[in-house]
This record gives C-alpha cells, sequence and structure tokens, in this order.
C-alpha cells in the first residue's frame, strides 16, 4: 500500500514530467549536499529543475504521463 507521501510525489513528478519536454536523468552518487544546492541554483534561471527520486516513483509518474521509457534508464 502506497504511502500519501508517495503518492504525492508521482503526481508531482507526473506534473513536472507532463509539461516538460526534455528529462534528463542524472547519478547524484558523489556529489555533495552543497554541490546539488549549487547545481540546483544554476538550473533555476533557466527554468530547470533538479530532484533527487526513487527511480520506481520516477517509473510511476512516467507511465501516468505516456514515458514509460525513463523506467529503462
Amino acid at each position: 500500500m502506497p504511502t500519501e507521501k508517495k503518492v504525492q510525489v508521482v503526481d508531482r513528478l507526473a506534473q513536472l514530467m507532463g509539461g516538460s519536454s526534455v528529462v534528463i536523468a542524472t547519478s547524484y552518487r558523489g556529489m555533495t549536499m552543497s554541490q546539488i544546492t549549487e547545481l540546483r541554483r544554476k538550473l533555476r534561471p533557466v527554468g530547470a529543475e533538479y530532484h533527487v527520486v526513487k527511480n520506481t516513483l520516477v517509473s510511476l509518474a512516467g507511465e501516468r504521463v505516456g514515458r514509460p521509457g525513463v523506467s529503462d534508464i
């Protein structure tokens, strides 16, 4: 049974992915929190966002908006 928080995360991801023309998946491993914060700061002015999310939740959101290939990444 999914938790309410996970349902909300999938809903938000589906909303973001549905309104985006491009989705880029990366690995955050090896990055410090300050590096991730700096990356987010640099992405913000161009309207991009960086989220660290569990693979399963991204896959569910991708399927919901017609991007099932996200789970292959």
